[in-house]
């Protein structure tokens, strides 16, 4: 079994992987991290090439990876098994699916406590998370970070 951590690199991401830390201490499990880059179509409906997209997001696809890299590097050096995931597509979606896959114990996701508004507007990755697990999830509040 394994803990696995959503983080996306918001102000507040360091306090996800923390209690991830602690969970994967606590139960002696491998801590995965994962990252999920949703596609970008605003530029395509405001007229840009999905091509000038699809590079736009490349780009910020290899500057995730560096992040995770030396995420992942740190904790291996203060002896915690990890490792990490980079996904394209629909977060919560992708988290669940990673999580099926890696048969985990627990899923550690941050909540930014956006206003009912936005959450209608983009949606809430936590509550999906939430929803669609098929294991414990520890919602972290971040709004208060």
């Amino acid at each position: 079994m394994n803990i696995l951590a959503a983080v996306d690199f918001s102000d507040a991401y360091q306090h996800i992987i923390d209690q991830a830390v602690l969970q994967s201490k606590l139960f002696s499990e491998k801590l995965y991290l994962i990252h999920v880059e949703n596609p970008d179509t605003t530029f395509v409906s405001e007229g840009v090439p999905p091509q000038y997209v699809v590079s736009i997001s490349d780009e910020k696809f290899e500057v995730d990876k560096k992040h995770l890299d030396e995420i992942v590097d740190s904790l291996k050096k203060k002896g915690i098994e990890a490792d990490y995931f980079l996904e394209k597509g629909m977060t919560a979606p992708k988290i669940i699916e990673k999580a099926r896959l890696l048969q985990v114990k627990m899923i550690v996701i941050g909540s930014h406590g956006h206003s009912m508004f936005v959450d209608l507007i983009k949606g809430s990755t936590h509550e999906g998370v939430l929803h669609r697990a098929e294991c414990p999830v520890l919602v972290i509040p971040l709004n208060n970070q």
